[in-house]
């Protein structure tokens, strides 16, 4: 057995424990689909423009909870279909990789990100919603922990 360099323990990003279900990505399609739903009983343009990314409402109403709140709204069934496909394609395996906590706070900085660069590049009249800026973050993360652990 080799031993480490300076007595260091090497160590992994997986967690120390096996998970075996991916609570955390079944929860936030759960929580997604269901804030569809309401979204879509009370209206989609109404809920969007009340809590979805408007450049406007953050610069000058200072609204900034809109950046995150964004990536849990949805324009259509086709949209939130392939965020969830997605997520659900996706999450489990990373979920597995960095376990429960560190893939929660990966998706929702990776919403974050994207709210903020929706904010900086949009229109300041566009109203955008959607869970892709948390998605593309976890595609990302995927390809650097896959690569870090020399995954095919």
């Amino acid at each position: 057995m080799l031993a480490a360099p300076c007595g260091l323990i090497p160590h992994t990003s997986a967690p120390r424990s096996a998970i075996s279900t991916p609570l955390v990505t079944y929860t936030l399609i759960g929580v997604n689909v269901a804030i569809f739903l309401l979204q879509f009983t009370i209206g989609i343009n109404a809920v969007a423009g009340d809590w979805g990314m408007w450049p406007v409402g953050i610069a000058v109403g200072g609204e900034w909870w809109r950046l995150v709140t964004a990536a849990f709204l949805h324009g259509s069934f086709l949209h939130i279909a392939f965020n969830m496909y997605v997520l659900f394609a996706i999450g489990p395996t990373l979920e597995r990789i960095l376990g429960h906590g560190r893939y929660l706070t990966l998706y929702v900085l990776a919403a974050l990100g994207g709210g903020v660069a929706s904010y900086v590049f949009s229109d300041i009249r566009t109203v955008s919603v959607g869970a892709s800026g948390a998605i593309f973050g976890l595609m990302g993360a995927l390809v650097v922990a896959g690569r870090r652990l020399r995954y095919d």
